[in-house]
């Protein structure tokens, strides 16, 4: 790729001018962000996107401003005005003359302006000379600029206004555009015999202490440009470190890591307080990268909220899904909106979501088969389980968190209907809460004759242990919170099993309150 690029300055205080000369069919691409967006004098090549593109196929001048957004300032210019220490840039892009065509592809010319927001505390460098350009040594921290002083530290002599970066060199033995060469192109010392004090001794000296010399001198090395010659772990080329210090000896401080916003995080689940943020490169103790946190005190990494009444279930005293104003254990339609909780029949249900008209006393139910109603070892087992499993708080995913609630008692009539749906399960070979007569658990309820207020069904299959069923059910958010339900008091459960099935085990639990 060929191409050819050359600078001269155009004001000092102001602005600094780049004239890049590339091939017909380069690009200028200017890159913003949500903290500022740049500005052309001639609004051709103005840019509040994330990225912007301009073909350039003749040569363009123009002058760009750099705009932060409110509660943010203006930090330092990036690509073809990397130059210009100023909010301000002028610059050049054009063409390269045709018989230096043999560029093989397009060549893309970036300008991005970086910029912090203004409670960032940044180290600031003392400007004496008002060029413009800080002294690495005399510094400040602080948000806000401190009068008399610069965001850059490239200044080699802050005492003196005519020393500056970029400026043209004199022949007068001192390095005045601050490149760590003195006289470059001027003088009558061969770069070749001048060396430099190194007294860190990380094979970089300092361009203020020199001697001519054509052969090896200890303590003096060929190589210039050390920022901190007291330091060996500073110097041209190392790694920058997020510390207040110009490591590598670029003229600058910190360059690549981004300042961000953090929310302080309390409950310390991962999700902070929108309304309680700090400006910051790293993540401070005590904060998140996430905002929105539905409870800001309370520990929910989930952040599940049933009712998305913006309270997470872990904090929510009134967990309300259809929005009708009655809370959930208490609404007869959980998912239907009906405030007025009407139930015509009186079945529970409230008219809302009630399709079954009970108003009329039904036929006495037949009563269910014949049961032994006496409690198996495996009943025995299954009912200790889930009474432990309610003794103790539980997280139920998308259904919420629910404290520990009292045990439940057996009932013969939830057993029948439980040892019902899972013989049907079991012999006609499927899964589902819908039997092979198209019965659902509240047929099987009341054909067993009990009378609920309210009910619930867990069925599992493949599980031959209580723990296994158990497991299945824990994990999972509904049948988790089936078995944490306060309303439910009494409970029956039944496993049946059949080789030639499917799943060959096949359990059913049946939850009630009773009217």
């Amino acid at each position: 790729m060929r191409q050819h690029i050359s600078t001269k300055t155009v004001s000092r205080l102001a602005a600094y001018a780049t004239v890049a000369l590339l091939l017909g069919g380069c690009r200028l691409v200017i890159t913003t962000d949500a903290k500022g967006h740049i500005e052309s004098a001639s609004n051709l090549y103005s840019c509040e996107q994330p990225s912007c593109a301009f073909e350039i196929t003749e040569e363009i001048s123009d002058t760009f401003t750099a705009v932060p957004a409110e509660g943010y300032r203006f930090v330092r210019w990036q690509g073809i005005c990397a130059r210009s220490v100023t909010h301000i840039c002028e610059a050049t892009v054009a063409p390269l003359p045709e018989e230096f065509a043999d560029q093989e592809q397009d060549i893309d010319i970036g300008l991005w302006a970086k910029f912090e927001h203004q409670s960032f505390v940044r180290t600031w460098h003392r400007d004496a000379d008002g060029d413009l350009f800080g002294s690495p040594e005399d510094t400040l921290t602080s948000a806000e600029r401190p009068l008399g002083y610069v965001v850059n530290n490239r200044d080699c002599d802050d005492s003196n206004p005519a020393i500056y970066p970029w400026r043209d060199e004199l022949d007068d033995g001192i390095d005045n555009n601050c490149n760590t060469q003195i006289d470059e192109g001027l003088g009558t010392v061969d770069p070749a015999d001048l060396l430099f004090r190194d007294v860190d001794g990380d094979g970089f000296g300092v361009n203020s202490d020199t001697i001519s010399i054509d052969e090896p001198q200890d303590g003096y090395v060929a190589n210039a440009g050390d920022c901190d010659d007291n330091n060996g772990e500073i110097f041209p080329g190392a790694v920058e470190e997020y510390d207040s210090v110009d490591n590598n000896c670029d003229g600058e401080v910190d360059e690549g890591f981004e300042e961000r916003e953090f929310f302080r995080d309390i409950d310390s689940d991962g999700f902070g307080d929108a309304d309680n943020s700090i400006f910051a490169v790293l993540r401070p103790s005590g904060y998140a990268n996430l905002d929105g946190d539905n409870c800001p005190a309370v520990y929910n990494p989930a952040q599940a909220d049933s009712d998305n009444d913006g309270i997470g279930n872990s904090c929510d005293d009134f967990t309300d899904r259809d929005n009708d104003g009655v809370a959930d254990g208490d609404d007869n339609c959980r998912d239907t909106y009906n405030p007025s909780q009407a139930d015509t029949d009186g079945d529970g249900d409230g008219d809302a979501c009630d399709e079954t008209d009970n108003s009329q006393t039904p036929d006495p139910a037949p009563d269910p088969e014949p049961i032994d109603c006496d409690k198996t070892s495996l009943d025995q087992e299954m009912l200790d389980a889930v009474n432990a499993f309610r003794s103790q708080t539980q997280d139920c995913g998308s259904e919420g968190i629910f404290p520990a609630v009292g045990a439940l008692s057996w009932n013969c009539k939830l057993k029948a209907a439980a040892v019902r749906h899972s013989t049907d399960m079991a012999e006609n070979n499927f899964f589902s809460h819908t039997g092979s007569d198209q019965s659902s658990a509240r047929n099987r309820i009341d054909d067993a004759g009990y009378n609920w207020r309210a009910y619930g069904e867990n069925l599992a299959a493949g599980r031959s242990s209580v723990d296994g069923a158990m497991d299945q059910w824990a994990t999972s958010d509904g049948h988790c919170a089936n078995m944490m339900t306060s309303r439910f008091t009494q409970f029956g459960s039944s496993r049946v099993s059949n080789g030639s099935s499917t799943y060959t085990y096949y359990w059913t639990q049946v939850f009630a309150q009773p009217r």
